[in-house]
C-alpha cells in the first residue's frame, strides 16, 4: 500500500511540474528570430547527419568543425525552422575550473593514450565502451554497430555504469570501512556519469547503481525493480522534459525488461531487452536489427573484459592496449560480417503511439500471468 500511494504522489508531482514548465515554456514560432544562452548540460548529439545541442525542447545545431563540451556556455542567434534553429551566429566560450570540464579534459586524455597503442577502428570501439560515445569511431564503423543491434555497447549506457559500480563497490569494501566505501562509491560513479556525458539514460542508471552498491555494501538486499521506478519517477519529477529523451525511454525500457522477466542466460537477456524496446525503436526510427540476438551473444561477453583492460591501458599510458586489441577486432569482425548481410534489419513505417501503448498492455498482462507468480 505504501508503495502506491508513494507512486500515486509522485505522478501527481510530475503532472503538477509537467504543467508549470508547459505554462512557463517560452512559445517559439517557426520563422521567429531568437538569442540563446545556455550551459551546455550533456554532450552533444547528431540528428539529420549533424551534432546538435538541444535547449528547452529546441534542437540547435552546432558549427562543422566546432567542438563543444558539456559545461561549455552558448550564445548563438538565429531563425525557428521546422527542425530546430537556423543558427546565424554560434559562440562558445569553455568553461573554465568546473568539474564537468577537468573531467572532460581527463576523458580526452585517456582516449588519447588509447589511441597511442592501437589502430583507429580498434581505438574508437575501446573509447566508446570506456567513455561512452561514437565521435572516436568511423561513420561506417557507426552505421554496422547499428544495423547489428549493438550501437548500446558504445553508447555511455547503463550497462557500462553498472559494471563501474559493481567494480567500485567490490574494491572499497575490501580497502575501507563500510562508511568510507559507500562516500567513494557515491562520488566515483557519480564523477563517471559526468565524464560519460551526463546523459538520461546514464543518470538513471548513476542512481539505480549508487541505490543498488549501498545496499550491498550495507549488506541489504535490494528490490531492483522498486529501485527501478522510484530512479525513473525521481528524474521525471525533477525534470519532466526527460520522458521525451530517446536514450531515457530506451534504457528504462531495456532495463525493465530485464528486471521484470529476470533472464537466466545471455541469450534470453538479450531478447528480453529486445523485446522490451522493439516498439520505441519501431516508433522512433522504423528500423529493427534482426541480427541483434546474435549479434549480442557474440560481442557482449567481450564488453566487461574490454573496459577492464582499456582503464588499465589509460592508467598506465595505453601501452596495455595491445592486450585488449584481439577482443576488439574481434567485435568489429563480427559486427561488420553480420551487418553486411541485405537483410540483417528490418525497416519499416514508424509505429505509432497508440500501437506502442497496446504493444506495452499486452506485455503487462504477458508478466502479471506468466512471470509475476513465478517471480
Amino acid at each position: 500500500m505504501v508503495r502506491w500511494v508513494t507512486i500515486l504522489v509522485l505522478l501527481l508531482g510530475i503532472a503538477v511540474h509537467w504543467i508549470w514548465q508547459v505554462k512557463n515554456q517560452p512559445q517559439l514560432k517557426i520563422g521567429q528570430r531568437v538569442r540563446l544562452t545556455f550551459t551546455v548540460s550533456q554532450e552533444p548529439k547528431i540528428k539529420f547527419g549533424q551534432e546538435y545541442l538541444n535547449f528547452k525542447g529546441i534542437n540547435v545545431p552546432i558549427p562543422i568543425g566546432l567542438n563543444v563540451h558539456y559545461g561549455d556556455y552558448i550564445q548563438v542567434v538565429g531563425e525557428i525552422d521546422e527542425r530546430g534553429l537556423i543558427t546565424e551566429d554560434f559562440q562558445v566560450s569553455p568553461s573554465k575550473g568546473s568539474v564537468s570540464m577537468t573531467l572532460n579534459r581527463l576523458r580526452q586524455w585517456g582516449i588519447g593514450n588509447i589511441q597511442k597503442y592501437l589502430p583507429p577502428n580498434e581505438a574508437g570501439l575501446a573509447a566508446g565502451m570506456l567513455f561512452g560515445g561514437t565521435e572516436d569511431m568511423s561513420a561506417s564503423q557507426i552505421i554496422q554497430y547499428r544495423r547489428a543491434g549493438l550501437s548500446h555497447i558504445v553508447a555511455a549506457s547503463g550497462y557500462n555504469v553498472t559494471l563501474v559500480g559493481i567494480w567500485v563497490a567490490e574494491i572499497f569494501r575490501r580497502l575501507l570501512s563500510r562508511k568510507y566505501a559507500i562516500l567513494f562509491v557515491i562520488l566515483v560513479i557519480t564523477l563517471y556519469s559526468i565524464m560519460a556525458g551526463g546523459t538520461a539514460s546514464v543518470v538513471r542508471a548513476a542512481i539505480m547503481s549508487i541505490i543498488a552498491s549501498v545496499g550491498m555494501l550495507l549488506g541489504r538486499e535490494t528490490d531492483i525493480k522498486w529501485v527501478l521506478v522510484l530512479a525513473t519517477l525521481g528524474m521525471l519529477l525533477v525534470n519532466p522534459s526527460y520522458l521525451a529523451d530517446i536514450g531515457f525511454q530506451l534504457s528504462v525500457a531495456a532495463t525493465a525488461g530485464l528486471v521484470f522477466f529476470s533472464p537466466k542466460s545471455v541469450w534470453w537477456t538479450t531478447i528480453a531487452a529486445q523485446i522490451a524496446t522493439m516498439p520505441l525503436i519501431l516508433h522512433h526510427f522504423g528500423n529493427l536489427s534482426l541480427i541483434a540476438p546474435l549479434a549480442n551473444i557474440l560481442v557482449l561477453w567481450t564488453v566487461p573484459l574490454i573496459m577492464q583492460v582499456s582503464a588499465l591501458a589509460v592508467v598506465t599510458g595505453g601501452f596495455l592496449g595491445y592486450l585488449v586489441w584481439p577482443l576488439l577486432k574481434w567485435c568489429n569482425l563480427v559486427t561488420g560480417y553480420l551487418a553486411s548481410f541485405h537483410y540483417s534489419s528490418l525497416s519499416v513505417a514508424p509505429m505509432s503511439w497508440v500501437w506502442v501503448a497496446g504493444y506495452y498492455l499486452v506485455l503487462l498482462i504477458v508478466y502479471k500471468l506468466r512471470f509475476e507468480a513465478k517471480n
